[in-house]
């Protein structure tokens, strides 16, 4: 008999592991049971028929007359102190598995009754107290091992820090800050590594080819006269770009002006030997003193290196360079001279070392003149047609006589144009007055080869229509 708007039935697995309300001993599969019909309560059969039907909290009151008011016995009284220091259990269970038994909700035996009578955690934690994310806490410590690990735990620790977020937000754990903190140090770390890496392995040169940087020596010598001269007068400069100790390396151009004592002096950009390139220098020597030495190539000549004896001032892009030059070598001065006339259409020819391909020859046409102001000073820019690439830098533009007309500097951005590149004239450099170049033997000198002239003054650099072809 059951009644009492009971349900008998045998436990299945879901019943499984109920604790009874009459007995406090958990259901077992296959126990014969009753469900209470009014708030689906399970018991065992034998503890509903002997407690007289449901022993719940929502449904005991109203069915068991020995609760009633008229009662004698002792009575439990809960005064309001001792519910201000009560603790609210960690998950749904009964007193008896929170006191250590099966364990329900925290994990059996999670929860304990201290010495003072008042639950405690195993662990020393209060019941329900939210931990930090273990996600979180990784996903910070990999933004910072980023920073000296070139951006290497950046990516785990991103996505370590999008599993934390969700961990939070489900409210199990908390450490949404370390885990934002650590995306976020992570993505700046990877884009600054990744700037860095580009700007040091990039400098001057962007493409690496497995070439011989000087060309035959024999085919050179098979040019005509007006090329050849500005062949050999062609140096490639090589100098530690960036990290040197992870193979950074700039490659640059220069032409030679004078030989002389066993010395060579050539001019190129100054941005190829100075990284700073700041806009105050005043020509002192402190700062040629920091610039240390470049590793100069030249025609019949094994690498050498080079020093920095002049830099133009302000950001004006032109700089000498002295590098011992052996009899032996192929190497020749170029025959320049202050003012000489230049006109739009004229073909003009760029010797260089684009991408380290050492001594190449492009060929277009002069598309304009340009005036620049650097520092309050004008300087007159060649706009050329001839293709400059990264390690034209320092490199010659020739008319077709073999006369340099200027310094190949700068080039636009290949993305958005092409065929626009820009040559500092030589004229600039006379005006400049550099004094390395002061008091030095002169030539004129053109398809036919050079002829000796007398030493000028110092002013006569600057007068036009000079010659000031040195060799």
């Amino acid at each position: 008999m059951v009644g009492s708007d009971g349900r008998p039935q045998t436990a299945s697995v879901r019943e499984a592991g109920v604790g009874c309300p009459h007995c406090a001993v958990d259901i077992a599969a296959g126990d014969a049971v009753v469900v209470c019909r009014a708030c689906g309560t399970v018991h065992h059969q034998g503890c509903w028929e002997a407690g007289g039907g449901c022993g719940s909290y929502n449904c005991a009151p109203a069915r068991r007359p020995g609760l009633s008011q008229d009662h004698v016995g002792p009575v439990l009284q809960i005064t309001a102190a001792e519910i201000d220091r009560a603790i609210p259990m960690a998950g749904a269970g009964l007193p008896h598995r929170m006191a250590g038994g099966t364990g329900v909700g925290a994990g059996a035996g999670a929860i304990a009754i201290g010495p003072d009578g008042r639950l405690r955690h195993r662990s020393g934690l209060r019941p329900g107290k939210v931990l930090t994310s273990r996600l979180a806490i990784a996903s910070f410590i990999c933004g910072l091992l980023a920073i000296p690990m070139i951006g290497i735990p950046a990516l785990p620790g991103i996505f370590l820090g999008l599993l934390a977020v969700g961990s939070v937000r489900s409210g199990k754990r908390r450490g949404m800050g370390l885990a934002i903190a650590g995306m976020m140090v992570g993505l700046v770390t990877l884009a600054g590594w990744g700037f860095l890496i580009a700007t040091f392995w990039g400098g001057i040169v962007r493409v690496r080819l497995n070439t011989e940087q000087p060309p035959d020596l024999a085919s050179i010598r098979e040019l005509d006269p007006p090329l050849q001269r500005a062949m050999r007068a062609n140096v490639l400069i090589e100098r530690a770009h960036g990290w040197s100790f992870l193979g950074g390396k700039g490659i640059g151009s220069g032409v030679i002006l004078r030989i002389d004592a066993g010395e060579a002096l050539f001019v190129t950009n100054r941005h190829v030997v100075d990284d700073g390139h700041a806009s105050d220098y005043d020509g002192g020597a402190e700062r040629l003193a920091k610039l240390g030495t470049v590793t100069v190539h030249i025609l019949g000549q094994p690498p050498t290196e080079g020093r920095v004896v002049w830099m133009a001032p302000g950001h004006i892009d032109l700089a000498l360079v002295r590098v011992p030059c052996s009899s032996a070598s192929m190497a020749q001065a170029a025959p320049w001279q202050r003012g000489r006339p230049m006109r739009v259409g004229e073909t003009v020819f760029a010797i260089g070392n684009p991408h380290d391909l050492g001594w190449t020859h492009t060929q277009g046409v002069i598309s304009q003149f340009r005036n620049m102001v650097f520092d309050a000073r004008r300087v007159k820019v060649i706009q050329t047609q001839a293709s400059i690439n990264p390690g034209n830098s320092g490199g010659g533009l020739y008319d077709t006589d073999g006369y340099c007309l200027g310094i190949n500097t700068w080039t636009h951005d290949k993305s958005v144009s092409e065929g626009i590149g820009f040559a500092i004239t030589l004229d600039t450099l006379a005006e400049l007055a550099p004094p390395p170049l002061a008091g030095m033997p002169t030539q004129t000198a053109g398809p036919g080869g050079p002829q000796a002239s007398a030493s000028p003054s110092p002013a006569a650099l600057t007068k036009p229509g000079s010659p000031t072809q040195h060799r």
